[in-house]
């Protein structure tokens, strides 16, 4: 059984802190979790419910084959989703993991919220998504009115001290765009990677979760949060590997009588989004998709390129050498926008290296659907595949086939040696 106490709220120097204690029967473990925001903020956290705490540890309940007893009571739109639609989708896209029952006393409103938050990093899908519901006529009451930034995964899942100054580095870099717009900036501090790291649930596996239970800690805050979709709805599938694929079916079911989930742009490609947000003077100075400075600070294998002098000596805020600032270039070039971001992006570099540009779209296509999505334009405008490039292809093809010969005389010899 994982038991989670009534939440606590308590204030250390600037910042104030919303916790938990979460038991771990199985695994005879106890764990102190909290979200942390600045000290204006406070008064915002939602101690009378525990929605954000339970929201966290479901996947971690589901895998162990636990079931929850909260303390505090759990908003009830939110429990009947739970119970109705969200494990049922777990179970559909994860085998393995197991029924579970929560024990709770239902509440059906706190003291609700009217701001609208939205996630806001400048890369392409949260700035569509700001666009979107901030630029021309939006609906009253759905315009965004602060800018959100979440240390629960998506700064860094696994060092959490890097994870943690990525956060205090986003905050500051999206501040003068935050002033030029006029809105305020929410950040949440928390130590949710520690928990999903100890109970083996990967960051794609709980992505929306976790952003979702720190929106659901800010109910007092927001009655409404701005989700960006990942993928367009035309890629859902039930995916027990990355839950972003299903997203369309799953963010609007996180919500309570008090905090709506909108999906931002469901029906957009990643190549639609960023041409739609290159017609505004705004994303001129502030579109940042870079990932080498996460890089720099990770220790992904594969990533030693993107070194922290490397960083430190990039003459634009975007590297133009990583796999997402490489599609975002190329997207931009395919619609005739990249010279408007020549203050953002490294253009001296692409068109030194574009061959190497049209080689990792046409090499990836079939393994990545952004990378499928440029190759499909490529297709659709005639656009020639350069020679350099076919021969960057040739030689690819050429080396795969070397490499499954090596495999496969290796693996002769290990059989016919293990005869003998």
């Amino acid at each position: 059984m994982i038991k989670i106490s009534f939440p606590t709220i308590e204030e250390k120097g600037m910042e104030t802190f919303l916790t938990a204690k979460i038991v771990d029967e199985k695994k005879n473990k106890e764990f102190i979790t909290w979200y942390s925001v600045d000290k204006q903020y406070g008064t915002f956290l939602s101690n009378e419910c525990a929605d954000a705490f339970v929201l966290l540890m479901l996947h971690i309940a589901m895998k162990s084959g636990q079931d929850i007893v909260s303390e505090a009571p759990v908003s009830g739109r939110l429990l009947f989703n739970i119970e109705n639609t969200i494990q049922p989708l777990f179970l559909k896209s994860i085998p393995d993991l197991r029924h579970i029952n929560i024990s709770a006393q239902v509440k059906h409103f706190v003291e609700s919220g009217t701001a609208v938050g939205c996630g806001c990093s400048l890369g392409v899908d949260s700035f569509s998504s700001f666009l979107k519901h901030f630029e021309g006529d939006v609906v009253e009451g759905y315009k965004v009115t602060h800018l959100t930034l979440f240390n629960c995964g998506q700064l860094g899942d696994r060092d959490l001290v890097a994870a943690e100054k990525n956060l205090r580095d986003t905050v500051n870099n999206l501040r003068p765009f935050a002033d030029e717009v006029g809105l305020p900036i929410v950040a949440v501090n928390s130590n949710l990677n520690e928990l999903y790291l100890d109970g083996d649930v990967t960051l794609l596996q709980s992505f929306i979760c976790r952003t979702a239970s720190c929106a659901l800690a800010l109910q007092k805050l927001f009655g409404k949060y701005v989700y960006s979709s990942s993928y367009s709805v035309e890629n859902f599938q039930i995916s027990g590997d990355d839950e972003s694929h299903m997203e369309a079916v799953f963010v609007p079911l996180l919500g309570t009588e008090n905090l709506e989930f909108i999906l931002s742009n469901p029906c957009m490609t990643r190549v639609e989004k960023t041409e739609y947000l290159s017609r505004f003077n705004i994303t001129k100075k502030y579109l940042d998709v870079c990932w080498a400075a996460q890089f720099a600070n990770s220790e992904i294998k594969g990533t030693d390129f993107f070194t922290k002098e490397f960083v430190k000596n990039m003459k634009k805020k975007n590297c133009g050498r990583c796999e997402k600032c490489m599609r975002t270039i190329l997207t931009l070039d395919l619609f005739g926008r990249l010279q408007d971001f020549e203050g953002v992006f490294d253009l001296d570099y692409y068109k030194d290296n574009k061959d190497l540009y049209i080689y990792r779209c046409i090499r990836d296509r079939k393994e990545n659907v952004f990378w499928n999505e440029l190759a499909n334009i490529i297709e659709k405008k005639n656009i020639p595949i350069t020679w350099k490039a076919k021969i960057y292809l040739k030689n690819d093809f050429f080396s795969r086939i070397c490499r499954c010969f090596y495999e496969f005389m290796r693996k002769t010899y290990s059989y016919l040696r293990s005869k003998n």
